[in-house]
């Protein structure tokens, strides 16, 4: 009994000589934990005014459809870019793209909303980052608001309108302006179709379009297209009269090609047929620090110096587009006939388009306009979806029967095969000049 005894004594004590090795190592894990954190620690946040900046319309009546960029000051010291965190409140959600020069931050953000926002509502935008001030690694918080205006009337572009645009001001990246200014083409963009709106007796009613684009080859004759100088085409979504694009383009700027992976016209479409509010914004994506996707190695020593750690450069900028009052061409006769033909391509292959039209003026030799075939197809919601894109090679004169050759790839993927899809219904979109002149539908 007092053996017992004696043994639950030392088995107390040893389960307290062991607790007590537990506590002791943890207390060091703890402490070398805590020493860490005290070494990175950041001193207490500092005030700093970061700026943000609307692309159309002011802080008080932001254009729904604007895109943003916030200006860290120079005073802030040298910015972490990678502790860059913007928040939004009520959320939605963006892009956003630090700016690089020569290697280092350039000291603004672009903030672009992935939709439009809605109108008459008032959000707040917090900015924080680390920044080295001295020696000493401060955290900043920078509070911004904005409201956004109403929408205004309803979209009133139909199919066939067209504009000419002007890039006017290009504001990002800061290092490439003296290039860019006043160096963009002046590019010739149609609405080539519209479709129903949801809802076209409410405010704000929206929809879908398509947009082509060309680089003119003179402002007094945009139907002088140069299809290889503007990526075709743009998906457009509208509400009321705000519409926003996407798609890819590479426009040629000041004789430099600028491959924009990412592009984007964004405006106000007014009922005396101009654009107002007009937002440009392109990303130019690099596959290494020195661009060697870019042939030209003019543009890529001038754009390297302004990618950031994922070879991106975003270009901003603004534009107007003046209404375009030059008729367009049209082809198609009142007895011409146009027939299509698909052919699906086969596990990777290509898919195919044929357009065979039959004319009663040929030779065709009054425009150097060749037409482009577009597939669409509109879902519930009436938003558009671009399948595929396709361009003639053929060279005039033309005589009748004129058949044209599609290869489909999808648009903004370069090589990338389109297969269409059994027991769906496409349309095929012709386009002569710079207006729809007809639409033909099949099923596969």
């Amino acid at each position: 009994m007092k053996r017992e005894k004696i043994d639950m004594k030392i088995n107390i004590i040893r389960l307290f000589w062991f607790s007590g090795v537990i506590l002791l190592v943890l207390s060091m894990v703890y402490g070398c934990s805590s020493s860490n954190t005290a070494t990175t620690a950041t001193a207490p946040p500092i005030a700093i005014t970061v700026t943000l900046t609307p692309l159309s319309g002011t802080l008080d009546a932001v254009n729904p459809n604007s895109v943003f960029y916030e200006v860290i000051p120079a005073s802030a010291g040298i910015v972490d870019p990678n502790s860059i965190k913007i928040s939004v409140s009520p959320s939605f959600l963006f892009t956003g793209v630090n700016g690089f020069s020569s290697g280092t931050f350039a000291g603004y953000v672009d903030i672009t909303p992935e939709g439009f926002l809605p109108p008459a509502t008032t959000f707040s935008v917090t900015t924080n980052f680390l920044t080295n001030r001295n020696g000493t690694i401060y955290a900043a918080t920078s509070y911004n608001v904005f409201t956004t205006a109403t929408f205004s009337g309803t979209f009133p572009v139909a199919a066939g309108h067209s504009y000419t645009v002007t890039v006017n001001n290009s504001i990002q990246p800061e290092g490439i302006a003296s290039i860019t200014a006043g160096a963009f083409p002046v590019l010739a963009v149609s609405v080539l179709t519209t479709t129903a709106a949801s809802n076209p007796t409410a405010a704000g009613a929206e929809g879908s379009m398509i947009l082509f684009g060309g680089q003119a080859f003179s402002s007094s004759s945009p139907t002088d297209i140069n299809p290889a100088a503007f990526a075709l085409t743009l998906t457009a979504y509208y509400e009321g009269n705000e519409f926003m694009s996407s798609g890819s383009a590479v426009l040629t700027v000041a004789g430099m090609p600028l491959p924009l992976q990412n592009f984007s016209l964004r405006g106000t479409a007014n009922a005396d047929g101009t654009i107002s509010n007009g937002v440009l914004y392109g990303v130019l994506h690099c596959i290494d620090a020195a661009c060697s996707n870019i042939t030209d190695t003019t543009i890529a020593s001038a754009v390297s110096p302004y990618t950031d750690s994922n070879g991106n450069m975003a270009v901003l900028g603004t534009f107007t587009g003046a209404a375009n009052t030059f008729s367009p061409v049209t082809w198609i006769g009142g007895g011409d006939t146009a027939t299509t033909t698909l052919a699906n391509g086969i596990g990777a292959g290509i898919s195919t388009a044929t357009l065979e039209i039959t004319t009663t003026s040929s030779p065709l030799t009054a425009t150097a306009t060749l037409p482009f075939v577009i597939l669409t197809k509109t879902d519930a919601n009436n938003m558009m979806s671009i399948a595929a894109v396709g361009q003639s090679t053929d060279a005039l004169p033309l005589t009748s029967p004129i058949i044209f050759d599609y290869p489909l790839v999808q648009p903004g993927l370069s090589g990338v095969p389109f297969s269409t899809a059994a027991g769906v219904t496409y349309t095929t979109y012709f386009m002569f000049g710079l207006t729809n002149s007809m639409a033909l539908t099949f099923t596969p």
